[in-house]
């Protein structure tokens, strides 16, 4: 039973009753030609369009910031699930890890129509944003305008300010020059969103609601 098609890769043709599994390389619809043998001849079927290959999902990518892994997100995306390298990580099916240690991770995509896709990436180190650092935001919850106020910024760095939703896609980026910064939140929708803190020192997570 050989498809036919330049998607087809091998193995092409099978002699066996139950054919083994044929990979494609690209999505598309592919014919089946069925040849069938008996001391007398043979006999030819040709199935036209009889496999329909879907599209892999899109290819994720996984960015780290202080102990949690984002991986980006996409409407054909059906279902996530990270690993601990090999290992699955019971319950980690959304879209964000929280991490504790180094190691190689990696997030497994499964689309609508039940294709698969994973990558992975290695983290060598998690750094705080200070050890002996204090942040506050207020208000919280916010309406146009979220306060920051760190006990220990350095000027001599620079330092940036994320905010991300709960699927973990970054909406705003602004870079904070001053240990008691204000950032406009009027374009974001009332929710809940993370503010991020990152520098060369480390970074820091908070919470808050914009209504």
């Amino acid at each position: 039973m050989p498809p036919h098609g330049n998607g087809a890769l091998q193995p092409s043709s099978s002699t066996d009753e139950n054919p083994p599994l044929v990979c494609y390389s690209t999505a598309g619809r592919y014919d089946v030609q069925l040849i069938a043998y008996n001391s007398l001849g043979s006999d030819t079927v040709t199935f036209g369009n009889y496999i329909a290959v879907s599209p892999p999902p899109p290819l994720p990518v996984i960015s780290q910031i202080g102990k949690t892994l984002y991986c980006t997100t996409d409407t054909s995306y059906a279902s996530y699930q990270w690993y601990d390298s090999t290992s699955i990580i019971s319950g980690a099916t959304d879209t964000f890890l929280v991490i504790t240690n180094s190691g190689n991770y990696n997030i497994q995509i499964t689309n609508h129509e039940g294709c698969k896709i994973a990558v992975g990436i290695n983290v060598t180190g998690i750094k705080e944003f200070g050890a002996n650092s204090t942040i506050y935001i207020y208000p919280n919850p916010a309406t146009n305008q979220l306060f920051i106020q760190c006990s220990s910024f350095n000027r001599r760095e620079n330092t940036y300010a994320y905010i991300t939703n709960m699927l973990g896609q970054m909406l705003l980026q602004v870079q904070i020059s001053n240990p008691q910064s204000v950032i406009d939140i009027t374009s974001l929708s009332p929710g809940i969103y993370f503010l991020h803190l990152k520098s060369a020192s480390g970074s820091a997570t908070k919470m808050f609601v914009a209504y």
